[in-house]
């Protein structure tokens, strides 16, 4: 393995200064040390900056980049315009890498120069990456093709964005979709996985995944929204042999969605009559007492 390879780890941040030193401290205790680190600044308005600066300052392979705020994906987008790397490293700001992701990623390659996406695997954790606990999902080298991607993704697994190490070539056709508030992750393993680029799995937990409790896609109605919209993008955008299974996959999907809803408006219902039995209850027990 060359340390000749540059890698670009690109970190996008919005109003997550709480978390960014311990996501930036996992990139600078890399065992693999030709790196850069782009830190974006999506215009956030807590002090993202001043932490940002600060590692700059620290050590010169950071490169702190402000611009007004336009979501994630128009971060990363920013990001890799001006990443110089062999290599992309995607990292979001709450999230974690093992000091030997890179380097033993690379290892991987060696002998095998035709691979274009290496993916690990990866654990979660809440407050610390050193207390991780499983993953929610099980990856392995099978599920890295189109068809998994595109029809399982969700409902068997998915990939956090950082359990990848791409070539930058596999960027340059392509970018984030900037109008997707969310699964912009999906669209792009989707995206990549149809064309001809080699994945390799390493079975490995080396990317750390935080659960968030104050992520968005704790919100339902946000989840919905953004997921019909990016299933718009890939009706549009898919393969035309694909179009009509994915049609019949989003039915699918969206009639367990009802039967989930429906289950929990009736378990609300028999929640609040439950409720109101008692308060009928209650009442006639105190009258009853005043009258006794």
């Amino acid at each position: 393995m060359s340390p000749n390879h540059l890698v670009s780890v690109i970190v996008p941040c919005y109003n997550q200064a709480e978390y960014l030193t311990e996501a930036l401290n996992s990139v600078l205790e890399q065992t693999y040390h030709n790196w850069e680190c782009i830190i974006i600044n999506d215009g956030s308005t807590d002090h993202t900056e001043d932490i940002a600066n600060e590692w700059c300052e620290r050590d010169k392979r950071f490169i702190c980049v402000n611009k007004l705020n336009g979501g994630l994906s128009s971060a990363r987008n920013a990001g890799l315009k001006i990443a110089n790397g062999d290599w992309i490293q995607f990292l979001d700001a709450d999230d974690y890498i093992n000091k030997k992701k890179i380097e033993l990623s690379l290892y991987q390659i060696t002998n095998q120069i035709t691979v274009d996406v290496i993916v690990t695997n990866f654990m979660m954790f809440t407050t610390t990456p050193l207390k991780p606990t499983p993953a929610f999902c099980i990856l392995n080298q099978d599920l890295l093709k189109f068809e998994d991607i595109l029809f399982r993704w969700d409902t068997k697994f998915n990939i956090p964005i950082h359990c990848g190490l791409f070539r930058k070539k596999v960027f340059n056709n392509d970018t984030f979709v900037e109008i997707l508030e969310a699964k912009e992750d999906w669209v792009m393993w989707v995206k990549i996985s149809s064309k001809n680029f080699k994945f390799l799995f390493f079975n490995e937990p080396f990317a750390l995944y935080r659960i968030n409790p104050n992520s968005m896609t704790k919100d339902k109605a946000f989840v919905r929204k953004t997921l019909i919209e990016a299933y718009k993008y890939l009706l549009k955008t898919i393969p035309m042999e694909y179009k009509e299974r994915f049609a019949f996959n989003i039915i699918d999907r969206f009639h367990d969605e009802i039967i989930m809803y429906e289950n929990d408006i009736m378990h609300l219902k028999n929640k609040i009559l439950y409720k109101t039995e008692q308060k009928i209850k209650n009442s006639l027990k105190s009258f009853l007492l005043r009258n006794h």
